[in-house]
Order: structure tokens, then sequence, then C-alpha cells
């Protein structure tokens, strides 16, 4: 297994794993509106990836990133109870149940996603935080987009519309600042990995530096 993955947080029980998932799923929902805390995307995904990478087994990384996403997901769909309840005239469980049956679906994406983190990771050098990492999350949000109908709302490229990346927005869509903005979350997880490493973490700083002043 590449150098770069035995950088596992191993001293990170699996009880802090859990609560590191639901706190930053939950945090994920602050970089959209009505709060606009951008950055606070590209942190979640950062403890997200961390999480994973310590993760022993593939069914354990979907576990992590299955409470990660019902943190996201139930934090930023609260509204279709709403809609269902009061605009639907849904008896309230009925609600509740559909509500409920949608976070959990939505939730599966980043549960695969960390499957698929730990299943790829032994064959990846430090490149697959760069490209494998958000890779997985704009893959992730295509095909949430269109499947069963589709669920394009809560995309990361959403919730950078007032962050340096802006700029990129009418060349790229919301893809592929959803790619860049995953792209600087695996390198600020590869910064962490490759600390010992100082020209590696110079060239992934002065990556990030790059994105940022190019979308401003």
């Amino acid at each position: 297994m590449p150098r770069l993955f035995r950088c596992s947080l191993n001293f990170i029980s699996p009880w802090i794993s859990i609560l590191g998932a639901l706190g930053s799923g939950a945090m994920m929902t602050l970089s959209f509106a009505p709060f606009g805390y951008h950055y606070l995307a590209i942190f979640s995904l950062v403890i997200l990836l961390l999480i994973w990478n310590q993760a022993k087994t593939p069914r354990r990384a979907f576990f992590y990133g299955l409470i990660f996403g019902m943190a996201f997901f139930g934090t930023g769909v609260y509204w279709v109870f709403i809609s269902v309840y009061h605009y639907g005239n849904a008896p309230g469980i009925v609600a509740a149940m559909i509500v409920m049956l949608l976070i959990s679906y939505l939730a599966l994406y980043p549960a695969v996603q960390g499957y698929w983190w730990i299943r790829c990771r032994g064959n990846l050098s430090h490149v697959g935080f760069l490209l494998f990492f958000p890779t997985l999350v704009v893959a992730g949000e295509w095909i949430r987009g269109w499947l069963f109908t589709g669920f394009p709302w809560l995309f990361l490229g959403y919730g950078q519309i007032d962050s340096p990346l802006r700029g990129f927005a009418a060349i790229l869509g919301v893809h592929g600042i959803s790619f860049i903005g995953a792209q600087i979350a695996g390198a600020l997880g590869a910064i962490i990995c490759l600390r010992k490493n100082l020209w590696r973490v110079i060239a992934l700083l002065g990556l990030i530096c790059s994105w940022i002043i190019i979308g401003t």
C-alpha cells in the first residue's frame, strides 16, 4: 500500500468517527443559502475524507458515509416535510415517513462513495486525493441528479456561488465547481497525510492557491 495511505488516524475511535461524520454532515448544510458559509463545505469534506481514510474496511467507510449523508440531507431537505404536510395535505406520520425514506436514499450516495474510496485507495498514489476523490463526489452528484427522476439539490457547487470559485461557473458549470471544491478538500486531506513531505505539501498548497486566484 502506498505510503500516503499509511497515515490513517488510528487514534480516532469509532465513536469519534461517528460523531465526526454527524457533525461534518450537518456542517455541510451551512455552506448553502440562507447561511452561505461556503468554506464549511470544504472543511466538511476534509473531515469526511480523513474519517474514511482511517476506516479499516469498505463496510465501515460505507457506514461512516451513511451517517454523514443522514446528517447532511437530514438538515438540508427538512423542508420536504413542510411541503408534503402543509401543501400536500398528507398526515404527519406519512409526511415524516416520506421524508425519512428520501433522506435514507440520498444518504446512500456518500455511503457508496466511502465504500469505493476504501476499495480503491490501496491501488492509488497521492493522485487519488486530487483526482479520484473529486471524481467520486461529482459522479455521486451527477447520478443523483437524474436517477429516479433526480434530486439535483445540495450539490457542492451550488454552495460556492459566493466563494472565490464562482468565476468558474460560466465555464465549468455546477459540476465543474463541485470537482474543484472537492479537489481542494482532497488536497487539504493529502497535506495532512503528507506533512512529512515538504515539497508535496508546498505543491498542494500551490494548487489550492491557484484555483482560488484563477476563480476570483
